[in-house]
C-alpha cells in the first residue's frame, strides 16, 4: 500500500521533511513524488518510515 494511498482523502499532495532516519513530517504542499524519490534514492527502495507526523505547512518553513 503506497504511502499517498494510505493518506488517502487527508490531502493529495504532501511535502516530506526528513527528521533523521525514522521520522517524518509530512507538509500539505507540491512536489511529493520527488521528496519521496529522494528519501528512497537515499535508504533503498524498501524504505518506509517508522513515524509520520501531518501538519499544516507554515510559512516560515517553507524552502
Amino acid at each position: 500500500m503506497s504511502l499517498k494511498h494510505r493518506l488517502g482523502k487527508i490531502e493529495d499532495k504532501i511535502q516530506i521533511k526528513k527528521e533523521g532516519p525514522f521520522m517524518l513530517t509530512l507538509f500539505v504542499d507540491e512536489d511529493r513524488d520527488k521528496k519521496i524519490k529522494e528519501l528512497k534514492d537515499i535508504y533503498g527502495e524498501d524504505y518506509q518510515p517508522r513515524i509520520i507526523i501531518i501538519r499544516p505547512i507554515n510559512k516560515s518553513e517553507r524552502n
